[in-house]
């Protein structure tokens, strides 16, 4: 599982899920927290729309439905991803999950909002890095090239990368990352 793969050993973490789809994975990544060594606050962000390739009937229910045993161990926002992104202040989330809406356009308007709010260190991260899915894997290129970040593949479609404060230089036709 992917969170496995960031959580610390102890301490405290902010994560945000962007897109929540009736709160499974939100489930699935609370009961991990939940069994493990750390603390936590959870944001779970979504507009609970729906959209053309997924039902949309009552989602935000179904989500608040599916959440009850854990409700009190996650804040639920209904609102859009770029309205709910001013709400936080720049590198306050050690994860961010980007799983909303899959064109292009969207993927590319929350990856590029949502990672000045993640920390130093921390994690941008998403779901459907997959052929099916052309607009998430164009998007999530393009951002990691553009900040000079390297994708983690975990499994079949999750991607994340780590933010770090190296930066690239380019020395004639070569790059060496060196610490700023």
């Amino acid at each position: 599982m992917l969170l496995r793969r960031m959580l610390p050993q102890s301490g405290h973490l902010r994560i945000a899920e962007i897109g929540v789809y009736c709160g499974r994975g939100t489930a699935m990544w609370i009961v991990e927290l939940l069994n493990s060594p750390v603390t936590f606050d959870y944001f779970a962000i979504d507009n609970f729309k729906g959209s053309a390739d997924y039902e949309s009937e009552n989602l935000y229910e179904k989500t608040i439905q599916n959440l009850t045993p854990i409700l009190n161990k996650v804040n639920v926002l209904k609102m859009d991803s770029i309205e709910a992104v001013k709400r936080f202040p720049d590198g306050y989330f050690d994860v961010v999950y980007i799983d909303g809406a899959h064109d292009y356009e969207s993927v590319k308007k929350d990856v590029n909002h949502w990672f000045p709010k993640v920390r130093e260190d921390g994690y941008i991260a998403g779901d459907d890095y997959v052929k099916g899915w052309p607009g998430v894997v164009r998007a999530v290129d393009e951002f990691l090239k553009r900040h000079s970040l390297t994708l983690i593949r975990v499994g079949k479609q999750q991607w994340a990368a780590q933010k770090t404060n190296e930066k690239p230089v380019k020395i004639g036709f070569w790059k060496r990352v060196m610490s700023s």
